[in-house]
Parts: C-alpha cells; structure tokens; sequence
C-alpha cells in the first residue's frame, strides 16, 4: 500500500477504527511529515515563479519604457535630417528586432503567470488535503485518550460471592 492510499483510507477512516494502534500513529506520523515536505516545496516553488513572473513581466516594461522614446528620438532625428536614411534603415531594424523579440518575451510571461497561477492552486489544494489529515490525526488522539479515560474511570467489576 502507498502512502498515497494510505493517505486517502485516513481521510476515509473512522477516528475510532484507529485509536490505539501504535503502528498506524506511526504510519500518520510519516504521512503527516510528508504533507508537510510537499507544502514547504510546492511554497517554495509558487514563489520562485511568482518572483521569475513578476520579473519577467517588469523586465518587459522597462525594456519597452526605453525602445519607444528610442523610436521616437530616431524619428525625430530623421525629421531634422541628422543621421542619413542607411543609418536610420539600419536603426529601424534593430529596433523592429528588439521589439519581435520583446513581444515573444511578452508570450512567455504569460505562460509563465498561468504556470504560477496552477502552482498557487496546486499549493492551496495540498494545504488543504494536509490540514484535514493533520483534524485527522488529531481526532484520533483525541480519541484513543477519551477510551484511556473511560477505562481508568470505570469502576472495577465487583467480585462475585
């Protein structure tokens, strides 16, 4: 049986099925440990994309905040006749270029905040699977102490004469 499996019958299971069992607290322990790698990583992952999104997007804006007044210049330069039309042919292709490869940048920023955006979800759905193992876990605890409590409080069986 996978953890897994495992996972999903302690979902399924009733806290009294287990209460007392030393190796399925052990076997919770483990799952709960595990929950706990995966949301610390999927964590960290979200937000190394969120951050490698936030600064593609911020790299694309600055990028075009310095190509359009870099347009704007030649043009105007071209309108008072101080560079010649082969530099101005040469210039607009670089900046035609520039602005191609800006747009493809523009594309992957895109896939990139939907990547961000399906690992945020993913996060919230493993956080959540984890903190209702986690009531789980506890639940049964809770459990196998109040059955200790009912034996230590029953009365002893009085003797027969």
């Amino acid at each position: 049986m996978s953890e897994s499996d495992v996972g999903k019958a302690l979902l399924k299971v009733d806290a009294l099925d287990l209460a007392g069992v030393s190796d399925t607290q052990q076997l919770t322990w483990k799952i709960l440990e595990h929950d706990r790698r995966l949301v610390r990583r999927l964590t960290i992952l979200t937000l190394v994309i969120w951050l490698m999104a936030a600064g593609m997007v911020g790299f694309v804006m600055i990028a075009f905040g310095f190509l359009f007044p870099m347009q704007a210049k030649l043009t105007n330069e071209t309108e008072l006749v101080k560079i010649d039309p082969k530099q101005r042919a040469s210039l607009e292709q670089v900046y035609r270029q520039t602005f191609q490869m800006l747009t493809v940048l523009i594309a992957f920023s895109v896939l990139v905040l939907a990547l961000a955006a399906l690992t945020t979800v993913r996060l919230i759905f493993a956080s959540r699977r984890a903190t209702l193992r986690q009531v789980n876990a506890s639940l049964i605890e809770i459990s196998r102490q109040l059955k200790e409590l009912r034996t230590a409080a029953a009365p002893p069986p009085e003797p027969k004469k």
